[in-house]
């Protein structure tokens, strides 16, 4: 069996990679670790102001009782006794202004945040155990509150529970002990299993290549071949069948190196004399190279300006094209949409950079000269390396400087003349390749101009669409406030009609009590006079008698109904205007709801029938659930029987798991298919103009769903009535708001 040299442990490449590998995988670890931890411990503690929650609804009843009465010594025994629960590490009873301490034990915060232990003595010491991270206290207060025999409500104080995050560390520390341990465990499992690996199917092959190449025989390649007996194609596997590829390659190369390397001195003589002819050729070409690369920097230079001025850019343009040609001047001539000169610009080594408007006077170029309009009309480049006649006039100096060569290009877009630059000047001869560079520049700056102006374009417009976004928003806005005031507003227009159907109601029975009432004390007069006269006989007594009774009875029967009518209007409408959640006996309050509708349909022959189980309690927003269920009512009067005498409304209402399911179905006149997925869309009505506001479903969809937390849904078919089918959850969940 063969020995190979191996790489020490610390330097091997499978440490290393464990190493990457590891510290990946550390640092994921110990984050979802401590993820987990945070979580466990929130949620613990979470758990623990729940349990304070529940205490209360424990402790509430004793408290009220001993703060009602003042019995001071059972308020401190009910006290300690709560400090007994081993969550609850202080305990204090505070009036209403919480300014008057009832009784306090354990550990608590005065009204100055400082932390104050008092024993079973009364005494009362400051600690400092807030500093640390887990003794820090929390707590959980409620009101406290009686009702006296007018069923009034007296608010008497309030009673706070403390706890410490010591608390939940204990709870959770077992837990935090045993996560820390299993990833501890895997961490180093991992580790040495990778190891293990590594060393067996990396680093042993490896050394075995090594060993290889370091016994490599040029003289006898054919025998520097090895075989490492890797399992499949894989990686080492295709790099041994590499290597020995490469050995063979070798071994061949050799051989026709030899014979090669003969040609090779034939060859070199023939190269030396192209070197020395390819030489000149490289010069010529370096120093064009050198002049693409200023022409390059220039352009970048230009990229890096484009928050500058337009007049910057031209400026520094025009210093570029007259030093990069290594002229004595240079111009720009811009021209409109028409190809009408809109301005020119000129630089020279003189006076620099000088701009003209159209109308003024230049000397240099020269705009009627037979050159020009002929560089206009056919857009062709113009070199002249002679020139005669033409002069540059310093703008500073007012001196005349002869142009006695000058190079001018003209740069066209789209088949329009953007502008004609030039130079002037040039201590050597102006060649095509000069004009060249000099088109390259000017197009350069013509297209960071038009992408200046594009990008000011863009600004304009976005701030356009910033203001008109500002001005869709506050319209939203408007439209959304609008929505739910015509909302409320229906909501108080059910409650007018509600108190003006229920005034109807009781209109009768009141109407019929002020009649015996009348009736009563016509009689009782009647008697007085036979008394006082001396005529009142046993029978008129008797008679009167009857008569009193029969009539009591009456006014105390009309009273009653009267009363039982307000009572039942009275729920109603705390309910509508009230929203508190409250316990209701379910048919119960169908009841109330239909006695407080009955003015709405009992002129005519519709009925109302109700099946629900008599013992099905929920607690919940009565008045959300009564909007909700005279919504449907009143959607069935106005749209359903519509031309229809003889309409019969059921509301059918059992328990369905964990829900209260409401079906209410009707025999009007259904609604059609076209307009069924509306029906829940605010202000989508069939009466508009009507009195239809299309609210009413809309308020009916968004009570179940965000109030009740619950469900909606209809079915219909023309002449064949609707069904609504309601779900609404009996425990306590998060309304969506």
């Amino acid at each position: 069996m063969q020995n190979y040299q191996t790489v020490p442990l610390k330097h091997s490449i499978v440490t290393r990679l464990l190493k990457i590998t590891f510290t990946i995988y550390f640092i994921v670890t110990l984050t979802v670790t401590l993820i987990h931890m945070g979580v466990e411990y929130y949620h613990t503690k979470s758990s623990v102001i729940e349990e304070l929650k529940i205490l209360q609804k424990t402790f509430e009843p004793g408290l009220e009782d001993t703060i009602w009465t003042l019995d001071l010594e059972r308020l401190d025994s009910i006290l300690k006794g709560m400090l007994e629960h081993p969550i609850i590490i202080g305990v204090k009873a505070l009036d209403e202004d919480r300014l008057v301490r009832f009784g306090a034990t354990g550990t608590i915060v005065d009204r100055d945040g400082e932390y104050i232990k008092i024993d079973d003595q009364g005494r009362h010491t400051v600690i400092e155990t807030h500093q640390k991270l887990f003794s820090s206290l929390f707590s959980h207060a409620f009101d406290l509150s009686h009702i006296n025999d007018r069923e009034q409500e007296i608010k008497l104080g309030k009673v706070e529970i403390y706890s410490s995050n010591s608390v939940v560390w204990r709870k959770v520390k077992v837990s935090f002990f045993f996560l820390i341990i299993n990833s501890i465990i895997k961490t180093i499992a991992l580790w040495v299993f990778f190891l293990w690996v590594g060393r067996i199917h990396l680093a042993k092959p490896l050394a075995k290549f090594t060993s290889a190449i370091r016994k490599l025989n040029w003289n006898n390649l054919s025998e520097s071949r090895i075989q490492i007996n890797a399992k499949g194609q894989n990686e080492i596997k295709l790099l041994e069948d590499a290597f020995n590829t490469m050995i063979t390659k070798l071994h061949l190369t050799m051989k026709e190196f030899k014979r090669a390397e003969k040609e090779v001195h034939a060859l070199n003589e023939e190269l030396e004399r192209r070197v020395v002819e390819r030489t000149s050729r490289l010069t010529e070409a370096n120093q064009r190279l050198k002049s693409e690369e200023s022409r390059a920097k220039k352009l970048l230079s230009m990229n890096q300006m484009i928050k500058e001025s337009i007049p910057t850019l031209i400026e520094y343009a025009l210093e570029s094209s007259v030093q990069h040609s290594h002229s004595e001047i240079g111009f720009i001539v811009f021209f409109d949409d028409n190809e009408q000169v809109k301005s020119v610009h000129t630089w020279s080594t003189i006076d620099g950079h000088s701009r003209f408007q159209s109308e003024n006077k230049v000397h240099y170029p020269d705009f009627e000269s037979i050159e020009w309009q002929d560089i206009v009309i056919n857009k062709t480049n113009r070199i002249e390396n002679e020139v005669h006649k033409l002069a540059y006039t310093s703008v500073k100096t007012k001196n005349t400087i002869p142009v006695f060569r000058q190079l001018i290009v003209p740069v066209i877009q789209e088949d329009t003349l953007v502008l004609i630059a030039g130079a002037a000047n040039k201590t050597d001869h102006y060649s095509y390749y000069d004009a060249y560079q000099l088109t390259l520049l000017m197009q350069g700056l013509v297209t960071i101009m038009q992408k200046k102006k594009a990008d000011e374009k863009i600004l304009t417009i976005n701030k356009d669409l910033e203001q008109k976004t500002k001005e869709l928003k506050a319209s939203l806005a408007l439209i959304q406030e609008t929505q739910n005031q015509l909302v409320e507003s229906e909501k108080m227009a059910s409650l007018g009609e509600l108190v003006a159907g229920v005034a109807h109601e009781i209109n009768t029975p009141i109407g019929l009590a002020v009649t015996e009432s009348s009736f009563l004390e016509y009689k009782t007069s009647e008697l007085n006079k036979k008394y006082v006269t001396g005529t009142m006989k046993r029978s008129d007594l008797e008679k009167f008698m009857k008569t009193a009774q029969e009539a009591s009875l009456g006014i105390l029967k009309n009273l009653n109904r009267a009363a039982n009518l307000i009572q039942n209007f009275k729920q109603v409408a705390v309910d509508q205007s009230n929203e508190q959640k409250r316990k209701i006996n379910v048919l119960n309050y169908m009841n109330e709801i239909l006695v407080s509708m009955r003015p709405k349909y009992k002129r005519t022959n519709h009925k109302i029938s109700v099946n629900c189980p008599d013992d099905i309690e929920i607690t919940t927003y009565p008045g959300a659930f009564y909007q909700v269920m005279s919504n449907l009512i009143m959607n069935s009067l106005i749209h359903g029987f519509d031309h229809i005498e003889n309409g019969e409304m059921i509301f059918n209402i059992s328990l369905n798991e964990k829900n209260l399911l409401i079906q209410y179905v009707d025999n009007g006149k259904g609604i059609a298919p076209g307009i069924l997925s509306k029906i829940f869309d605010p202000f989508f009505t069939t009466k508009r103009g009507k009195g239809g506001t299309g609210l009413g479903l809309h308020i009916v969809y968004n009570l179940v769903v965000q109030n009740l937390g619950g469900t909606i849904s209809c079915s219909s078919r023309p002449d064949e009535g609707c069904q609504f089918v309601i779900q609404i959850p009996i425990k306590e969940k998060k309304a969506k708001h």
